[in-house]
C-alpha cells in the first residue's frame, strides 16, 4: 500500500486509491497494539504519527543515516479532552516530528547508504524500547529516562529518544515533549482530524500550506520548538518512495 503525504496533491484518478489506503492505514493502526515507523522516508510517516496519536497507540520510529542512526518511542497521545498531559497526568513526549528528533534528522540527510551493521543495530534498539515499553508499569504513558539516572525496573532505563554514533561509538539519550505546533500531534491537529476524518486528511496532502496555516507556525516561524515543515526525504534504503 501506498500512505499519503501531506502537501504532494493527488489527482482526480488515483482519489479513489488514496482513500482506500488511508482507511486501510487507519483500520489497521486502530486494531494494533504497536506500530513501528519505517519507511523510507520522513514525510511519509506523518499519516501513521497521526493516527498512533489519536488512537494512543505505542509509536517507535527507527530511522538511519550513513553512520547514524535514531530510536524513538512517541508520547501517548492527548486522549478524548485533547490535553497537554497524558492519562497519568505526566507532560505528554513528543512524536517524531515536534522534538529535537527533527533537528537530529536533519544532520543525516542525503544518506543513500549505510554503514555496515547500522540498521541492525537500529532495529535492534527499536525492538529493544518495545520490550521495556511493555515491562514498565507505566507503559506508553512512562516519562521519558536519560543516561545515568537510577531506575529500579528491571529491564533498566526506558528513554524517549536514543541517538547514535558509530564512527564516534556513542550513544546519546534526549527528552522532547510534545509541542503545541506539531503537525502530526498536537492538539489543534487531531482536533481538524476528529471532526473531518479523512475530509481532513485530503486537505494536508492536496494543500502544501494547510498544516502551517493550522498550526500557526506560517504566522511565527521564529519559534525554534517546533516542526516548522515537514523535513524532507529521509533515506533508510533504496524502495518505493512512500510504501510498507
Amino acid at each position: 500500500m501506498e500512505i499519503p503525504v501531506p502537501g504532494n496533491p493527488v489527482s482526480k484518478t488515483k482519489m479513489s486509491s488514496v482513500l482506500d489506503n488511508c482507511k486501510r492505514l487507519q483500520a489497521l493502526v486502530a486494531s494494533s497494539d504497536v506500530v513501528f515507523l519505517l519507511t523510507d522516508t520522513w514525510e511519509s510517516r506523518w499519516f501513521p504519527t497521526l493516527l498512533c496519536a489519536n488512537e494512543n497507540k505505542i509509536a517507535i520510529t527507527a530511522a538511519s543515516g550513513y553512520d547514524s542512526y535514531l530510536v524513538m518511542r512517541h508520547g501517548a497521545g492527548p486522549g478524548h479532552n485533547l490535553s497537554t498531559e497524558d492519562a497519568l497526568g505526566h507532560q505528554r513526549l513528543g512524536c517524531c516530528f515536534c522534538n529535537d528528533s527533527t533537528s537530529f534528522v536533519n544532520l543525516v540527510l542525503n544518506e543513500t547508504v549505510a554503514l555496515p551493521g547500522l540498521t541492525s543495530i537500529a532495529s535492534g534498539k527499536a525492538v529493544e524500547l518495545f520490550a521495556r515499553i511493555l515491562h514498565h508499569e507505566e507503559g506508553i504513558h512512562a516519562p521519558g529516562d536519560i543516561a545515568g539516572m537510577d531506575t529500579e525496573h528491571w529491564l533498566g532505563l526506558l528513554p524517549h529518544q536514543m541517538q547514535g554514533s558509530l564512527p564516534e561509538c556513542a550513544l546519546s539519550t534526549v527528552i522532547g515533549n510534545s509541542s503545541n505546533d506539531c503537525n502530526a500531534c498536537s492538539n489543534g491537529v487531531l482536533s481538524e482530524y476528529r471532526r473531518e476524518g479523512l475530509d481532513f486528511i485530503m486537505k494536508a496532502i492536496n494543500q502544501p500550506t494547510y498544516l502551517k496555516d493550522l498550526t500557526g507556525v506560517s504566522n511565527n516561524v521564529i519559534k525554534l520548538d517546533t516542526c516548522l515543515t515537514l523535513p524532507v526525504s529521509f533515506p533508510v534504503n533504496s524502495g518505493k518512495l512512500s510504501s510498507v
